[in-house]
């Protein structure tokens, strides 16, 4: 994978052997989330190269996080993919973002620089649907919210002291565009909380990334190709 931001350039990677004793020998950081990296070659590289996106934006003097989003659920199905990223898009740029730098005029070369580098992985927690017994007798479908997103955000220094304001559980306040989510929470991380974050990759391969540059040069990953090699402006 191949990604420019200024001076942060990251060349293609190859596709790394099933991990061995000597990657945590190296790096020793990476121990911890060991259990959350892939079994697939393709997709455990993919991660390894998303620690190493976020370790070169630590070089830069921003600083990491973790945000978890939950939704609330549906009455009447469960949630698709595609739903909880529609979610998730419009809760960020239109309720997260203006808070963080200080604006809703967000789209300006100027606030571009130092909105956070995003990517949002998807997750599924253990909520199955199931139906719920009322005391009135009356029985309703209660369906699954299973689906959340884990995001790591690289924060521009400009930035960091407005967000440190929402460290912590649903700190974030409520807006017109935060009605379909349940709860969030964020906290200070470093680059191998990644691992963690994406550790769904195999079976949701494609995170969204912010600021929407990203999006724009960003081509999905190939299911079949060995790797990848994407321009990130």
């Amino acid at each position: 994978m191949f990604f420019k931001n200024d001076s942060v350039v990251i060349q293609p990677f190859s596709i790394q052997p099933k991990p061995s004793i000597d990657l945590f020998k190296y790096r020793p950081e990476l121990i911890r989330f060991q259990r959350h990296l892939s079994n697939s070659n393709i997709y455990r590289s993919h991660q390894l190269s998303y620690v190493d996106i976020f370790q070169k934006y630590q070089h830069e003097d921003r600083t990491l996080f973790h945000l978890t989003v939950t939704y609330t659920p549906y009455q009447d199905r469960d949630y698709r993919p595609s739903d909880v990223n529609k979610f998730f898009t419009n809760y960020y740029v239109k309720s997260f973002l203006p808070l963080v730098v200080n604006t809703r005029n967000i789209h300006t070369n100027a606030k571009k620089k130092i909105q956070p580098v995003t990517f949002a992985f998807l997750d599924e927690g253990s909520h199955q649907s199931r139906t719920v017994t009322k005391s009135s007798g009356n029985t309703y479908q209660e369906f699954a919210d299973r689906l959340h997103h884990h995001a790591i955000l690289a924060v521009h220094p400009e930035t960091l002291d407005r967000i440190n304001q929402f460290i912590g559980l649903n700190t974030f306040p409520k807006t017109k565009f935060s009605n379909k989510v349940m709860s969030t929470d964020l906290k200070e991380c470093d680059a191998a909380t990644v691992l963690y974050a994406s550790k769904m990759l195999d079976k949701h391969p494609e995170p969204l990334m912010f600021p929407d540059s990203f999006k724009r040069h960003h081509n999905r990953i190939p299911r079949n190709q060995h790797a990848i090699q994407n321009t990130v402006r």
